[in-house]
This record gives structure tokens, sequence and C-alpha cells, in this order.
């Protein structure tokens, strides 16, 4: 009888202790998951001079590797800026700014690329900015567009550009050449013929051959 009720209690002690282990590993993990949230305020962009000037900040990076700072030239295809290591903060705010020195000659989109200690990956929102040389500028209204989209040149000297509209599976739907004089010129490309949509505006000078301008158009 004393031999079965010691078994009984050893059967108690050893399930009681694997109990016991379970709770405290399940309140490990919930621990560490808190502890792996990083906050991030947005990514913003600006220029300065010739220059863009990218700033983001964030909060708890205990558990937070490195960010990378990606660029594109049409929202879609990214390339790698930079990688910044994190400061492995846990309550205190860090503030962050780089700069990307040689953007490209019209709209430059950017995101942040951020892992953690696992390899995790999260994106920022995407934001962008516009940069030109030769003071040659182009911009485009109204967007949304129904029929007719407005095209506004500024350039020092007179010449053409070459007008492309992609639709979302990167097809060319329409291209045609706008003879633009010193000075503004104001055009209109005719879109009515185009389905409702989300299309893709290139532009570019033969006059300003570094210049190319990317633009996001939504057809009504």
């Amino acid at each position: 009888m004393k031999k079965e009720i010691k078994k009984f209690q050893l059967m108690m002690f050893v399930v009681l202790s694997i109990f016991i282990s379970n709770v405290t590993f399940g309140q490990n993990a919930s621990n560490n998951s808190t502890k792996q949230v990083t906050i991030i305020k947005p990514l913003s962009v600006n220029t300065e001079d010739a220059k863009n000037r990218l700033e983001w900040s964030s909060v708890n990076e205990v558990h937070n590797s490195y960010y990378t700072l990606e660029r594109s030239n049409d929202a879609i295809n990214f390339e790698i800026l930079k990688t910044i290591p994190s400061t492995g903060s846990t309550f205190m705010q860090t503030n962050y700014k780089e700069y990307d020195e040689s953007p490209f000659n019209g709209i430059t989109y950017y995101r942040l690329k951020i892992t953690d200690d696992n390899e995790k990956i999260n994106y920022s929102a995407i934001v962008s900015v516009e940069n030109y040389s030769g003071s040659f500028k182009v911009t485009s209204f109204p967007n949304p567009v129904s029929d007719n989209l407005n095209l506004t040149f500024y350039s020092p000297t007179e010449g053409s550009a070459n007008i492309c509209i992609y639709n979302f599976a990167g097809q060319m739907v329409s291209n045609t050449v706008q003879i633009y004089s010193e000075g503004n010129t104001f055009l209109k490309t005719d879109l009515s013929e185009l389905t409702p949509g989300i299309y893709t505006l290139l532009v570019t000078s033969n006059d300003f051959k570094s210049y190319r301008s990317l633009t996001k158009i939504i057809k009504n």
C-alpha cells in the first residue's frame, strides 16, 4: 500500500513539474514576442540642395537587427541605397537621418526595409520626391483623369518629348511626340479611349537626355 502511495506521489510530481515548465515557457515566449515589436514613425523624404534627406524614428528596437533604405525610379523595381544597423534601444526613441547623394532625375521612390534578429522582414509605405536637372520640368494634371491629361512643360530651350502611357501589365498603350517651346508650354494627351484603371505616364526629353519622369495615373 505504501509503495503504491509513493508511486502515485511520484507520478503527480512529474506531471506537476511538466505543467509548471510549460507555463513558464509560455510566459517567456509571450514576453519575447512583446519585445520584438518595433514601432516606426513614418519614413519621410525631402530635397536638400541637389540631394534627398530621408528620416524616420523608432522605439523598442531590442530585437531589430538593421534597416535597408531602397530606392526606385518606377515604384516597382527597387535597389539598395544603404544599410543602417539598428541601435538596439528598448524604450528610448531613436531618430535616423540618411541622404541620397545622387537621386534619379525626375521622381525617386523610397521605402524602408526592416529586418529583425530572425531575418523577418517588414516594409514601410513608399514615399517619393521630385528632382530635376537642367531646369527642365514636366507636371501633369488632373489625376484621376477622365479624358484629357494636361501636361505643363518648362524648358530653357525648345525641343521635343516622348509621352508614353503603360497599362498595369507594363504594356505600352500610347506613344506620342510632343513639341515644347522655350519657357512654359501647355499640352494635352487624349486618354478617352483607355479603359478605366491604373496607368504609368513616362515622359522623356529628346534634348535633356538625363530627364525621365514616371507618374502613376488613375483613369476614370
